[in-house]
């Protein structure tokens, strides 16, 4: 039996959508800008956007974690009406509790600037009623414009955008499409043994002694490379990192910017 929970992070809505998906869901302002009504994050593949209502307020929806083991149940078997209705219900309750959260929030928000602002009763009431107001006239706009059709028009932007020059035009898909079902059917096929292999790894237990290094080489200029040590470093609690060479391309004194990223770790960096 799935359950359901609706629960909290700071700043954020949180629902998980019967055990499948934990998402996090925020009303941003936005310009009225047509395709912008709500927005999908879905780390790191990308974002969807669908036109769904019109106004000054965006929905974003961020997926936050993904249950492997019910994700594998829902592609052995197709999904059925009962968790369907239940993905559609937890939605709806936590849009609900959403929009429920912001007009306290702005109902708060704008007496607490009455307050300070004028220091009087009357025109604190009313700075917090003209807050809400606002917060209501946006709500009923999207309410009044929502389309539930455009769930089935996305617009996509991400890793994949480049998909359809990588892949080609539809007749050279179709006049190869035995080589490429026959090379899915391999990647397929190497896939689920690495996932099968990395499954039965035993578990790693580090102890206090542990000393955890990062290799990292032939950098090359490429000033990405950076924001990824720093994750690696802080995800995976580095103690050290070992650079075995080809930072820079010509070591020349323009590229002193490059090696001067070492400088921003706090741990040592050889």
């Amino acid at each position: 039996m799935h359950r359901t929970t609706t629960r909290r992070l700071p700043g954020l809505w949180t629902v998980r959508l019967v055990r499948l998906v934990l998402a996090s869901m925020s009303l941003k302002p936005s310009l009225p800008v047509p395709g912008r009504g709500t927005e999908v994050d879905i780390p790191p593949l990308g974002s969807l956007r669908f036109s769904t209502h019109r106004g000054p307020l965006r929905l974003v929806v961020g997926v936050l974690r993904l249950n492997q083991a019910d994700v594998r149940e829902i592609l052995n078997r197709q999904l059925d009406s009962v968790s369907s209705d239940r993905i559609a219900r937890d939605v709806r309750r936590g849009i609900v509790a959403l929009v429920v959260r912001c007009l306290l929030v702005s109902a708060v928000g704008g007496l607490a600037v009455g307050l300070l602002a004028y220091r009087r009763l009357r025109p604190t009431l009313l700075t917090g009623g003209i807050s809400v107001a606002l917060l209501a006239a946006s709500l009923a706009t999207a309410g009044l414009t929502w389309n539930p059709a455009a769930i089935v028009q996305p617009r996509y932007t991400g890793l994949l955008d480049g998909a359809p020059s990588l892949i080609g035009t539809a007749d050279t898909l179709i006049t190869r499409f035995q080589s490429y079902r026959v090379e899915l059917g391999r990647l397929v096929t190497n896939v689920s043994r690495l996932y099968g292999v990395v499954s039965t790894l035993p578990t790693y237990e580090s102890d206090t002694s542990t000393l955890r290094v990062l290799s990292v080489s032939d950098l090359h200029d490429n000033p990405a490379a950076w924001t990824i040590m720093h994750s690696l470093v802080s995800q995976f609690h580095i103690d050290v990192i070992l650079d075995s060479g080809d930072l820079t391309d010509h070591g020349s004194p323009a590229e002193d910017a490059m090696a001067s990223q070492v400088g921003t770790f706090d741990i040592p960096y050889v």
